[in-house]
């Protein structure tokens, strides 16, 4: 019995990773709408788009069911834009670019093509972003995340810098207090944590360069680097961005996009690119419980 279920689960992972990359992608595409809908109405609109391929499955090979998410979602995009964030769009760019892709042939290359300048370009205007920030290339700006994001506090700054309860409850109230239109405040003191000013820049360096790194490795021809090199660069990005900030739609982007740039042949790459991919969902999932958030 052990054997027969440990044989039909190696079936259907070398099935996976040697599929079509467009099955691979179209089906992944669920995964990744259902990731960024975070509001009732969202995921009932989601619910619906998914509950339509999973009845015709064809669908997914359709470029007009994938401009028809996006014109069924464009409503939320344009007149409730609050509320989504950056990663919704980039999303909605991606599917954009599935539609364009199957309208004609050769599918797979048009993918793979569609996800390398999506990729290059989303992360070359974030490190320009961040270069010409002062606040962000100071430390400044992840520094402040520290103390006032609950993410970096559940995962960094409290088990791993010191941050009290005490001293994390009177930030609050201060940040609380300079924030309301009657506060007459025009500062206030920092719980003084040893280690953030080193730990802040440190990481604010490590994300500038890496995402230097990788919007140029993209963009630039195939020929200037190796296609190892570019992945393992893009999934050490992820793992060490979204490990601690678990935004999971960029996450799940990242990870689909490198994913469509993958040969057939490439059986280890994809098969480490959904095995990284696999425990960043179980850690996101598992992350609240373990927090006790």
């Amino acid at each position: 019995m052990n054997r027969s279920a440990k044989g039909t689960r190696t079936f259907w992972a070398r099935r996976i990773v040697r599929s079509d990359v467009v099955d691979i992608v179209t089906w992944g595409n669920i995964w990744l709408l259902w990731s960024v809908s975070y509001f009732a109405q969202t995921k009932v609109l989601s619910a619906l788009c998914i509950a339509c391929l999973l009845v015709w499955p064809r669908l997914r090979r359709s470029p007009y069911y994938w401009f028809g998410v996006t014109l069924a979602w464009l409503p939320q995009l344009l007149f409730q834009w609050q509320q989504n964030e950056d990663h919704v769009y980039f999303v909605f760019y991606w599917f954009i670019a599935c539609g364009l892709a199957l309208w004609g042939a050769p599918s797979r290359a048009a993918l793979a093509i569609s996800a390398r300048l999506l990729i290059g370009t989303c992360f070359v205007i974030a490190a320009s972003w961040k270069s010409c920030s002062p606040e962000f290339y100071r430390g400044e700006v992840l520094a402040f995340k520290m103390l006032e994001d609950y993410r970096f506090r559940q995962t960094i700054t409290s088990p791993v810098l010191g941050l009290s309860a005490s001293q994390a409850t009177i930030f609050d109230e201060q940040l609380k207090d300079i924030k309301s239109h009657a506060s007459t405040s025009t500062g206030f003191s920092v719980p003084m944590v040893a280690l953030i000013p080193g730990l802040s820049w440190a990481m604010t360096w490590w994300t500038v360069w890496i995402e230097w790194l990788i919007g140029l490795l993209f963009l630039l021809p195939r020929r200037w680097s190796s296609s190892t090199t570019r992945h393992v660069a893009l999934m050490a990005f992820v793992v060490s961005t979204y490990i601690v900030v678990p935004v999971m739609g960029f996450a799940n982007a990242f990870f689909l996009l490198g994913l469509a740039q993958t040969e057939r042949r490439e059986v280890r790459l994809r098969s480490l690119y959904l095995a990284v991919w696999g425990i960043l969902v179980l850690w996101s999932i598992w992350r609240p419980a373990l927090y006790g958030v």
